[in-house]
Formats: structure tokens, C-alpha cells, sequence
């Protein structure tokens, strides 16, 4: 099922990271979507005057990124905002957040993108059963919208964690996927 998601996580990208974040940013990951031209990922800025906020970076006609932009306060609060995932095609960002309205912890929030006015819809709590108590967060769908993994702290020990799958047509249907560790 993971082969759907066309794409891959990886570690944040050094070149992304600021002089701030190379000091206290640790273990970040990144879905990159293959051929994607946006990437949304978390970093602390140039100065780590905030929390971990979101930063949305274009790829360029000559493959290089442009230079990061945060994200509106629309998205990013005062609290921790990371684990995003840019959906292209939908303009929709999933991501998660200690922020906004949380059950606890990370919460997987999305918020629409408008291109036309370059505005972000107010972000929606997923709910349960996607969100728990518990740190739920790294939230991704196939393309074609029928399959979504999410991780999540519930039901785990200490520094582990599992891997969720949900059936997007009836969201109701949460189960433990592949990966536990």
C-alpha cells in the first residue's frame, strides 16, 4: 500500500535547514511527492524566535528551490507546526500542529490553498478517529484519494511508534497498517 503514495519520506534536507535548526532541529522528516514543484516542511527560521513553524519553498524551471517562505499565520501558531504534506493536485496541505484546536499533542489539521488570492483556508481538525489524545501527525493519501497512512503515539510505548491506514471513502475505517517500531 505505501507504493501508492508515489512519493517517499526523507530527512529534511540540509540545505533547508537553518544555522538554528542544524542546533535544534532532530529527526525532521519530509514527504517529497515525486515530481512535485512545492515542498511545505518545518524549521524554526533564521532565528528561532518561534516555534517550529511551516515554510513552503518552489521548485524553479531550472530544478533548483527558490528561497523558503513561511507560512501565513493562518497555518502557523505559537505553538509547534510540522510533519506537512502539500497535496498538488487538491491544494490541500495536511499537517500537524499542537496549535490551534488539538485533542492533544499533534493534531492532523488541513487547510485549503486559494492560488488566485494566495490565501490558506482556516485549518480543520481531522477528528477522531484520526486524531487521538495522543501525538498523531505525518498524515498522507494516494493519489487517488482512496487510501491515507497517518502516525500515531496511541497505544505505544515509550519511543515507539505506529503506522495507520484509513480508507478515505469511510474514514471510519482506521487500522493498524504495516509498520510498527
Amino acid at each position: 500500500d505505501f507504493r501508492k503514495l508515489k512519493g517517499k519520506v526523507i530527512p529534511m534536507p540540509p540545505s533547508f535547514k537553518t544555522k538554528f535548526d542544524e542546533k535544534n532541529l532532530l529527526g525532521t522528516v519530509v514527504y517529497t511527492p515525486l515530481n512535485s514543484t512545492t515542498l511545505v516542511y518545518a524549521s524554526y527560521g533564521e532565528d528561532g524566535a518561534n516555534a517550529k513553524d511551516l515554510f513552503g519553498v518552489n521548485r524553479l524551471p531550472s530544478g533548483e528551490w527558490a528561497l523558503p517562505q513561511r507560512l501565513p499565520n493562518t497555518i502557523n501558531t505559537k505553538y509547534d507546526e510540522d510533519y506537512a504534506f502539500f497535496d498538488e493536485e487538491a491544494n490541500v496541505l495536511f499537517f500537524a500542529s499542537k496549535g490551534h484546536n488539538t485533542m492533544g499533542g499533534y493534531d492532523v489539521f488541513s487547510s485549503e490553498y486559494e492560488p488566485s488570492t494566495n490565501t490558506w483556508s482556516v485549518p480543520v481538525n481531522l477528528q477522531y478517529p484520526i486524531n487521538s489524545p495522543f501525538d498523531d501527525f505525518l498524515y498522507v493519501s494516494d493519489p487517488d484519494g482512496k487510501v491515507a497512512f497517518f502516525t500515531s503515539k496511541r497505544g505505544t510505548e515509550v519511543g515507539k511508534l505506529k503506522v495507520f491506514k484509513t480508507l478515505l471513502y469511510d474514514p471510519e475505517q482506521v487500522e493498524l497498517s504495516i509498520v510498527e517500531g
